[in-house]
């Protein structure tokens, strides 16, 4: 009976800690978070074809529907990295949630809108919506860059913040 009882205790404390991780508010600028990504990825090559023509854009109330692929997504900030060149398949955005919403949900609602076809004349080949806590990081280019773009944005993530 008491090894049942512990059992119990020690299922629910795991469950509650897992719970606590994933849900965890990060304070970090979106705009400093591409930054970091980017740095991280200097001189391995996978962004040569974009790097020289990015820029970085404030997504608010007008723009948000192209950035993110939908109205009504419960973000405090975003910036999106994109070419000043079209037409060029590449977008990196980095939403910050708000805090106590859903994030799993609202990371749902962008994967599901995300349009890889929204430049004139051609689309890119990933599109991905990856979380990491309230975090949603948008990547939108070739294979080979989305890969290493996820890859550095949740290893800066996880070494920064250590939740997932």
């Amino acid at each position: 009976m008491k090894k049942l009882i512990c059992m119990i205790i020690i299922t629910v404390f795991a469950l509650a800690s897992c719970k606590g991780t994933s849900d965890r508010y990060i304070d970090a600028d979106p705009e400093d978070v591409i930054k970091a990504v980017y740095e991280a990825l200097d001189g391995s090559g996978v962004l040569d074809g974009y790097k020289t023509m990015l820029y970085d854009v404030t997504v608010n109330a007008e723009n948000e529907d192209y950035f993110l692929g939908v109205r009504g997504v419960e973000y405090e900030s975003a910036v999106a990295s994109e070419p000043d060149i079209q037409p060029c398949a590449y977008s990196f955005v980095a939403v910050k949630l708000k805090e106590g919403v859903d994030y799993d949900a609202q990371r749902k609602l962008i994967e599901k809108n995300l349009n890889k076809s929204r430049w004139v004349c051609t689309s890119c080949e990933e599109a991905l919506a990856v979380r990491y806590g309230n975090y949603v990081a948008i990547i939108m280019c070739d294979k080979k860059a989305a890969d290493a773009i996820e890859t550095a944005y949740l290893n800066y993530m996880e070494e920064n913040y250590g939740v997932r």
